[in-house]
């Protein structure tokens, strides 16, 4: 039987590290219901979306949207095996090099402030 590895479009991790500094990804016990280091490699996972979301408590400016992008590479791309994928050709690369790969998407455009500049600084 041929497994087929898993990949899930969006998780809310990086909103649960950044209300909880105290939370790891690699191994809490706060987040074994949610996506972690260790529930990602059970899955056979080949690729996770991180999604940076701001929500209704936060102040809609980039602050909380960097305090994300930071946590992101703090606590999931420290984590052994995690890799950053922005190209297709990194997708292609992940089943080869045996890591899993992570991928940051944005969840509502509030914090942009309406300022196509913000946009394309976080794309780079």
């Amino acid at each position: 039987m041929k497994i087929i590895p898993a990949v899930d479009f969006h998780c809310d991790v990086l909103w649960k590290l950044l209300e909880n500094d105290r939370l790891s990804f690699i191994d809490n016990p706060d987040l074994m219901l949610d996506v972690s280091l260790p529930r990602l490699q059970q899955a056979d996972s080949i690729l996770q979306i991180f999604a940076i979301y701001v929500s209704e408590r936060s102040e809609k400016t980039m602050v909380p949207i960097l305090r994300s992008i930071d946590l992101f590479h703090q606590k999931v791309l420290a984590a052994p095996g995690m890799r950053f994928v922005r190209s297709p050709e990194d997708v292609r690369n992940l089943r080869k090099d045996g890591v899993i790969g992570a991928m940051l998407s944005l969840e509502g455009a509030d914090g942009l402030q309406g300022d196509m500049a913000m946009l394309r600084i976080l794309f780079e």
